[in-house]
């Protein structure tokens, strides 16, 4: 864009403040049709981060005023991704503060100039605090990384210089506090003999890395004027009352009356304070990893035992939310060890034999931890991250993948076809059989 382009946008960024709107509403995910139109933006942008010691040069100096690159260097940075993974600078590997996303895109002329044309900027994840500015107007802010979030841009491309061009830039933050999802905490080390003036860490205290960037698709769509916004199904839920966790529970429910409500629980059933307001109950539970270690002999007995307590005390349907065992892949040994492929499968097929004997009373549903191997901050237990996955981070098999397959193959069959699969197993009991 040329200099005086941008100095005619800095002068009209005042009065066009608010002219962008953040969208309040549903977000259905834009699909083209004969009224709607989308151009994504994936591909390599421009990127920067700011390694200054407050990491705030990039707001003190503008660097969403004019290009990107006109203030000092930038690299291709490929959208969506998440940084850390990218580079071979360790520096961004465990980057924590604000870093830079700028793009330029030339629209369709029918979508500057026909006025029942409205143009939403659409960013699908900005891990994980986000300011956006389109030809330097700060158009919009979100907090949160793992929803999208947009803006109705139409009065920022239809009117103004060179309004078929937009130079779409991108700040965003991944720094974690008590109040973020996930939380974490900033540390400053002042021992002057073992850390630099300044020196900080980010402490996180959840089992995974935190990646952050653009991590999911930015696009540029158009709707009429008139438009859908969003589609709701409303069920009847049954109400609990109580207090405390029902507080939390009911207003999730007054937001969304359509779906169950649920969360993960850890605790002794007897003392757990949600499971009486939640809809279905999930459980995380690990054994045969965490205690009794290798002792694959226990895990039907302890597995009844806490499905049994729950539901006794509860009387509500069951979700085995997390179970598994920790893996690498090429490690083998007969019989199981842990760690080892041949483990991990055993372990499994003890937890399908307990899931089955309740799958057709009260336990709906299972769910493996996890679908693959996965980053964590590094610590004496982690090799690599967490290698619970059936499947490595490079999403190819271990021998545990191919059980899980012919498991839900067979589960998805009795689904469909439930008269067959009774037929079938009264032929197997049959004693003419």
């Amino acid at each position: 864009m040329a200099r005086g382009s941008a100095v005619a946008w800095a002068a009209l960024g005042p009065l066009l403040w608010g002219c962008a709107l953040g969208l309040q509403g549903g977000m259905l995910y834009p699909q083209e049709s004969p009224s709607r139109e989308c151009k994504e933006l994936d591909g390599l942008w421009s990127f920067r981060a700011d390694f200054s010691d407050n990491r705030r040069r990039g707001f003190e100096e503008q660097w969403y005023r004019r290009p990107l690159w006109e203030s000092g260097p930038t690299v291709d940075m490929p959208v969506p991704s998440s940084f850390n993974d990218i580079s071979q600078d360790w520096r961004l590997r465990h980057f924590v503060g604000w870093v830079w996303y700028e793009r330029e895109v030339i629209l369709p002329e029918r979508w500057t100039q026909d006025l029942r044309t409205r143009v939403v900027l659409r960013i699908g994840s900005a891990h994980s605090y986000a300011i956006v500015w389109v030809n330097g107007v700060d158009t919009l802010e979100h907090e949160g990384g793992y929803l999208p979030f947009e803006a109705d841009i139409s009065n920022l491309v239809q009117v103004g210089p060179l309004p078929s061009r937009l130079r779409i830039t991108i700040a965003i933050n991944n720094t974690l506090t008590p109040t973020t999802l996930p939380p974490g905490t900033i540390q400053y080390l002042t021992d002057t003999s073992k850390y630099p003036k300044g020196y900080f860490v980010q402490n996180t205290y959840f089992d995974f890395f935190n990646y952050a960037g653009l991590q999911r698709s930015v696009l540029l769509y158009t709707t009429p004027t008139t438009y859908i916004d969003d589609i709701t199904v409303t069920t009847s839920v049954e109400q609990d009352s109580g207090e405390g966790f029902w507080m939390v529970i009911a207003h999730t429910k007054s937001l969304d009356p359509s779906r169950p409500v649920t969360f993960v629980s850890n605790s002794n059933y007897a003392a757990d304070k949600g499971a009486p307001y939640v809809d279905v109950i999930c459980l995380n539970s690990y054994y045969s990893w965490y205690h009794d270690y290798g002792h694959l002999e226990l895990i039907q007995l302890q597995l009844a035992t806490q499905f049994e307590n729950w539901y006794k005390k509860y009387q509500k349907p069951i979700i085995q939310s997390e179970y598994g065992a920790e893996t690498i892949a090429g490690f083998h040994q007969d019989p199981p060890l842990m760690f080892t492929e041949e483990y991990q499968k055993s372990l499994l097929e003890q937890y399908h034999l307990g899931l089955d004997q309740k799958r057709r009373k009260y336990v709906v549903g299972e769910l493996i931890w996890n679908f693959a191997d996965f980053m964590t901050e590094q610590s004496p237990t982690r090799v690599l991250g967490n290698k619970k996955g059936i499947f490595t981070r490079q999403r190819q098999p271990k021998s545990a993948a191919f059980l899980l397959r012919e498991r839900y193959w067979k589960i998805a069959n009795e689904t469909r076809y439930p008269h067959s699969v009774a037929k079938s197993q009264c032929l197997e009991n049959s004693l003419f059989t």
